[in-house]
């Protein structure tokens, strides 16, 4: 956790420098859904998409905790924008992924074998 405390620190520094910047915010949404403040990383993540609609980490992260609050088709919704956005990006395959029904294997250890 302190990793990331350090994170959102220096991401908070950088939006103080240039509050302009959507990657600083869509980090910080980013950020902030790992430390279960969904709330505040959906407010960063919009505050990205506010400064740059097309901001594909933004879209992906809101699809990503729409998905943790269990809301499967505001999830895909967001997805889809990133594809129509480019999907040839990094993005844009996870976000295919995603709409493919893909989820990463689990891993194997005694616990579930």
């Amino acid at each position: 956790m302190g990793d990331l405390d350090l994170a959102i620190a220096q991401f908070r520094a950088a939006i103080r420098k240039a509050p302009h910047n959507a990657t600083y915010w869509a980090n910080m949404g980013t950020a902030l859904i790992d430390t279960g403040d969904w709330s505040g990383a959906e407010d960063a993540l919009n505050r990205a998409l506010n400064l740059r609609p097309t901001h594909q980490a933004a879209l992906f992260a809101l699809g990503q905790l729409a998905d943790l609050r269990g809301q499967p088709e505001l999830a895909k919704s967001y997805y889809r924008r990133v594809l129509e956005i480019n999907p040839l990006t990094r993005f844009g395959e996870r976000a295919e992924e995603k709409l493919s029904g893909w989820r990463p294997p689990r891993p194997v250890n005694a616990d579930n074998k």
